[in-house]
């Protein structure tokens, strides 16, 4: 696929680009890109103000990195070389969308996960190996790649994890025992 553009909102003159509309389309199309077997997302406009790199206009802070180039950080940054795995989040909503994958040397698991609502909502990871912990990464209106750490009371294989209102979440566990 070729040039394939979420187009900002515009009225009266104004671009409007804005987190709980445009980025969450922005993040599910990345998503839904990884979940069709492609093995890559290429965003051909880097620095724009719709693009990853602002680059001054309507909004934007020129150099600055934007939403879309978190959003796209989080796939990056901690999916690239990855295998993507079979899995599922119950959500009644349909709210939530995520992928997962599992790390080059099998001893992480990478779960992506997007909620495009208004609600806070908990569920269930059960991963394919034990695990005592590993990292949250989160990106929010407000927040940026925010990591926090993900420790476990005892060994477990599923693990119960809160997805916060319109974030971008990227969960990392890391292998104890098979």
């Amino acid at each position: 696929m070729t040039e394939y553009l979420i187009n900002e909102r515009q009225e009266n003159d104004k671009k409007d680009i804005n987190w709980k509309d445009d980025g969450f389309l922005f993040a599910k199309s990345i998503n839904d890109a990884m979940l069709a077997n492609m093995s890559a997302w290429v965003h051909y406009s880097l620095k724009r103000y719709y693009g990853c790199i602002g680059d001054g206009l309507y909004g934007t802070v020129n150099n600055q990195i934007t939403k879309r180039g978190y959003i796209l950080s989080h796939f990056a940054k901690y999916v690239s070389g990855s295998t993507r795995i079979s899995h599922a989040l119950t959500d009644a909503s349909g709210k939530l969308s995520s992928s997962a994958y599992l790390s080059q040397t099998g001893d992480s698991v990478i779960v992506m996960a997007i909620n495009s609502g208004a609600d806070s909502y908990n569920t269930t990871l059960t991963l394919p190996f034990y695990t005592k912990g590993g990292r949250k990464i989160v990106t929010t209106e407000t927040e940026n790649m925010v990591k926090t750490a993900i420790t476990c009371d005892e060994e477990t294989y599923e693990t119960s994890v809160e997805v916060q209102p319109y974030s971008v979440n990227t969960f990392i566990y890391v292998k104890s025992s098979e």
